[in-house]
């Protein structure tokens, strides 16, 4: 398995719009790291990019 290690990504949003994350993020009982992987996750396969 070629697994790759995760790395820091650094990006400023509106504190609405955290707000907004986190009450998500609470009402799934997910993590807020998680919330926002989600978000990118289904952006990414839609566009058709393979992440390599």
């Amino acid at each position: 398995m070629n697994a790759e290690k995760s790395v820091g990504l650094t990006f400023r949003v509106t504190p609405k719009t955290k707000r907004l994350l986190v009450a998500a993020a609470e009402y799934e009982k997910r993590t807020l790291t998680n919330i926002v992987r989600g978000a990118c996750g289904g952006v990414l396969p839609a566009r058709g990019d393979s992440g390599s």
